[in-house]
């Protein structure tokens, strides 16, 4: 969108980044461009498969496509023609160019092979407040508003795709899961499903973009507590960063705040959003202990495509050998739950359609096959 001879918002924003107590190097990456209202942070994977080089690939990629689409998306409107909002496609399709940007360096040299990172990635539009969230991962997005903190993505993690489809699946069958590990992430697949959000920005919001080695230390009501000072967003995120290590540290840490401000005497106000009394007091402040070292799964990819027919899923797992016998067991167990139906695959490609599905998700083909009745 053209830039108003008066910005509706004032945007400062500020990141940081951090080793932690227990990681011998730092994977995260954060990216700050203000000048174009774009901020990500990004968790690299892979220990010594260079999940640092992944995060860095990964947000040197974004903001590259940024750069380069400046002219044309400044033609096109807000709203396109089908009803999306032009904002979320460019960011969209910024991740997708990173993911092949970290596909195209891991098959390089086997030093990068199975490298992998999440990212979460805010466009911010000071001129009308226009905010759009992408992530891959289990990285976040938080908005404080009016006291109450809420957050604005799902973790793509297996508990969370357990939680959404298989609630019965049993206790016994959980516990031998890997806690951390996510479902996507960049540089698995050739082409990977970016969630979008898309909200309006006010005067007075705060945004928290951070890596899970925030959220692991860091329960619901200290993050709101640390957003709700006063401090700029440099202070609060050096705060957010000591607080996580003081809580051990047992992953990365990095974090990046987003203040929006009032830009002039007319800007519209939010309405006044307060959490219920004592609520803060309810939600947990820790998070269960998880050991965090190199040997602990961070990505698990759940291929539901197997070699031959017949044969069982396959599973990946990043860093390489960091799963034992119970846990690839327990994880079979999931990808054939999760997994969809025999004979739910396109008939061009073989990738799986979910049974709601009109196209391949994968080669665009429509379905061969009517949907099944309700």
């Amino acid at each position: 969108m053209p830039k108003q001879d008066t910005d509706f918002l004032e945007i400062v924003a500020a990141g940081e980044t951090d080793r932690g107590q227990r990681r011998p190097a730092n994977e995260d990456v954060f990216l700050v461009r203000s000048d174009i209202g774009l901020y990500v942070v990004a968790d690299g994977a892979g220990g010594h498969n260079a999940g640092n080089v992944a995060s860095a690939i990964a947000t040197t990629a974004v903001a590259k496509f940024f750069d380069a689409s400046e002219a044309e998306y400044q033609s096109r409107p807000e709203v396109d023609s089908f009803g999306l909002w032009s904002g979320a496609r460019r960011l969209s399709r910024a991740i997708q160019e990173s993911n092949r940007a970290v596909i195209e360096i891991a098959r390089t040299s086997n030093k990068y092979r199975g490298m992998g990172t999440t990212i979460t990635g805010v466009l911010l539009s000071p001129a009308d407040g226009r905010l759009h969230v992408a992530h891959v991962g289990d990285s976040r997005c938080y908005r404080l508003r009016g006291g109450h903190l809420e957050c604005l993505t799902r973790d793509h993690s297996i508990l969370s795709d357990v939680l959404e489809l298989y609630p019965e699946l049993e206790d016994t069958a959980l516990a031998n899961l890997p806690r951390k590990a996510v479902t996507r992430a960049l540089g698995m697949e050739e082409r990977v499903r970016v969630s979008l959000h898309s909200a309006q920005a006010f005067p007075g919001d705060r945004y928290l973009l951070c890596s899970d080695g925030v959220t692991g230390e860091l329960g619901a009501a200290v993050i709101e507590e640390l957003l709700g000072g006063s401090g700029a967003p440099a202070e609060v995120v050096r705060d957010i960063v000591r607080a996580a290590n003081e809580m051990g540290g047992r992953d990365n840490i990095t974090a990046v705040v987003i203040d929006c401000n009032a830009n002039g005497e007319d800007a519209r106000r939010p309405p006044e959003i307060r959490a219920p009394a004592g609520l803060t007091e309810r939600v947990a402040r820790e998070s269960p202990e998880i050991e965090v070292n190199e040997l602990t799964p961070e990505i698990v990819l759940l291929e539901h495509s197997p070699a031959e027919e017949g044969s069982d899923p396959r599973i990946s797992v990043v860093p390489v050998q960091s799963a034992d016998a119970s846990m690839i067991r327990a994880l079979d167990r999931v990808a054939v739950a999760l997994g969809p139906r025999d004979g739910d695959r396109c008939s061009a490609c073989s990738a799986p359609i979910e049974t709601w599905a009109m196209v391949c998700p994968r080669c665009g083909k429509p379905r061969a096959e009517p949907l099944p009745a309700s």
